[in-house]
């Protein structure tokens, strides 16, 4: 009996946060309540505040799953012996087709890159900086791979060109969200990749 309950605990929570997550997206984090979010789940308030402790809860479970997600990709691309550039290569290639592929990553993505409504909650952007900061340093630590090998110029700051490659990866992934026409990430990605590459070269 007490693991059916914990199976169903699971089950609201994924069914809140997957509910959350699409009308955050479309009307922004201020433009939800938690009452609506539980209407639309099927839940009563008091469902989510069991489950999250209120709104600063329920985003942080939101950062925790993307921020989750993106550890384990570019962990899995940048590990490894093979050739540092193609494993950066590899990385950006496989979250533009992740962005392209997954609605409901679509969706977080666009709840975080709205930090106007998040600017208050300090756990909140303590968690997006600290991803960032993790993901600047695995680049980092790969340019870092390529410079020795002699693939990147020795006058290249690499903590500037890591911070420029996570700056194209999450601009390309804004310009989908928010194009007005079919936009292919995989495709678009690839010249701009291949501009910052050129610009590493010795």
């Amino acid at each position: 009996m007490a693991r059916r309950t914990r199976e169903e605990a699971a089950k609201t929570r994924e069914k809140l946060l997957s509910v959350a997550t699409e009308l955050f997206s479309k009307k922004g984090v201020d433009g939800v309540t938690l009452v609506e979010i539980g209407k639309e789940a099927g839940f009563t308030k008091g469902a989510l505040y069991r489950h999250f402790g209120g709104k600063p809860g329920l985003l942080k479970e939101l950062m925790d799953y993307g921020a989750e997600k993106v550890d384990l990709l570019e962990e899995s691309c940048l590990s490894g012996s093979g050739d540092p550039m193609e494993r950066l290569r590899k990385m950006v290639m496989e979250e533009m087709n992740v962005c392209e592929g997954h609605q409901e990553l679509q969706r977080i993505l666009a709840v975080f890159l709205d930090r106007r409504s998040l600017a208050e909650d300090q756990g909140i952007l303590l968690s997006i900086e600290s991803l960032r900061d993790r993901t600047i340093g695995r680049i980092r630590a790969v340019l870092e791979e390529a410079k020795d090998l002699g693939r990147i110029s020795c006058e290249v700051d690499l903590t500037v060109a890591a911070e420029t490659l996570r700056l194209l990866i999450f601009g390309l992934m804004e310009r989908k969200l928010y194009s007005s026409y079919p936009y292919s990430l995989p495709s678009q990605a690839e010249p701009v990749l291949e501009l910052f590459f050129r610009g590493l070269r010795p």
